[in-house]
């Protein structure tokens, strides 16, 4: 079963991007104006297979589609769902969705109950598969599951924002504690598996990334960035780039910004190489690739704190930001598209800058 996965897995990676079923990146909506009061999603995946958006709820614990022109529908009900729904990922070679659930309310009042719990249901369906209980696996501490992956064999990874680890949930629903980090302030977010044999987890906290072995996790290491980002969700470009909803910081107060990220030396160094700013007021948290083009969702979570909650809730093209291997350069004066590798290995070095020219 296992080797059947693993061809499974590299016979997509091979395929993938050399057909596009579905719309042309002309084609594609800019702006997804979806109605359902109260519901402030946080996470949010492209389903390929059925055309839809998946995304979560704070405040309602299920998943709900979304289509282009905004009708929402839900998707996964279940009767453990107690509270909200966090980072959400499609596992494609098991036709799988996790779904990372926890109670947004205990990272505001100490004296909420807090838990850290991944549901696992099926793509097509909706219907529940398991559901595993993280939470008292890390004595004394609080718990909120926040986002999740999964590697090559069907193992999900979910990072905890309210306590200093990661879990490790096998494809028979085992749960343990992958990492401890040394740092007690090291609370991670957004998490991807990278084919090499790593994670990658966002520390917005600290406005850090690190890369942990699967084969020796506590051997992880800090990414050496570019510029400081404090990265929410994330996700891998086919071509292994990072892009992220982030605040960063180069004018000195954080601005929220969808980025992408790139690494010429397998993820011991990034660089931030492209950037567009979504609507700030709308609290964005995660991204989605939809045919190479990046969605950011909008949680507004003022609303919800306040209790306004909202009518409606937007997922929003990020029509600027370049996730297609190239970026938009400045050199002699002149404003060119070149690959990214070009970019490292000649025109940075030659006085070139990010951005199109003045």
């Amino acid at each position: 079963m296992k080797l059947a996965r693993v061809f499974s897995y590299f016979i997509l990676l091979t395929t993938v991007g050399l057909s596009n079923p579905g719309w042309s990146s002309n084609q594609l909506p800019d702006l997804i104006l979806a109605n359902n009061p109260g519901m402030h999603p946080e996470g949010i995946e492209w389903d390929d297979n059925s055309q839809r958006f998946l995304v979560g709820s704070l405040t309602m614990g299920s998943v709900f589609a979304v289509d282009d022109d905004g009708t929402v529908t839900p998707f996964v009900e279940s009767d453990n769902l107690s509270a909200g729904s966090v980072g959400i990922h499609i596992d494609k070679y098991s036709n799988r969705l996790l779904v990372a659930h926890s109670n947004l309310f205990s990272l505001i009042d100490p004296q909420v109950p807090s838990f850290a719990q991944l549901g696992i249901y099926d793509l097509y369906t909706g219907e529940e598969l398991n559901f595993v209980d993280m939470t008292g696996l890390f004595p004394g501490g609080s718990y909120f599951a926040n986002d999740v992956t999964t590697d090559y064999f069907g193992n999900a990874y979910v990072t905890d924002f309210l306590s200093p680890v990661i879990y490790k949930v096998d494809s028979d629903g085992n749960a343990e504690v992958f990492v401890e980090f040394d740092d007690p302030g090291i609370l991670t977010n957004g998490i991807e598996f990278h084919p090499h044999g790593y994670l990658l987890a966002a520390a917005p906290g600290i406005a850090s990334l690190y890369k942990i072995p699967l084969h020796n996790p506590s051997s992880y290491s800090l990414v050496e960035l570019s510029e400081p980002a404090a990265l929410d969700g994330i996700v891998f470009t086919r071509r292994r780039d990072l892009v992220g909803v982030a605040p960063t910081f180069a004018t000195g107060e954080p601005v929220f910004e969808a980025v992408v990220l790139h690494s010429e030396d397998n993820w011991e160094t990034a660089e931030l190489v492209s950037r567009d700013e979504p609507i700030a007021e709308s609290s964005p948290t995660t991204v989605a690739l939809r045919d190479g083009e990046a969605y950011v969702v909008h949680a507004n979570f003022i609303g919800l704190l306040t209790g306004q909650l909202i009518e409606e809730f937007e997922i929003l093209r990020m029509d600027d930001l370049e996730t297609d291997g190239r970026v938009t350069i400045c050199y002699r004066d002149r404003t060119r598209r070149v690959s990214l590798f070009a970019w490292t290995r000649f025109f940075k070095e030659r006085g070139a800058t990010l951005g199109a020219c003045p």
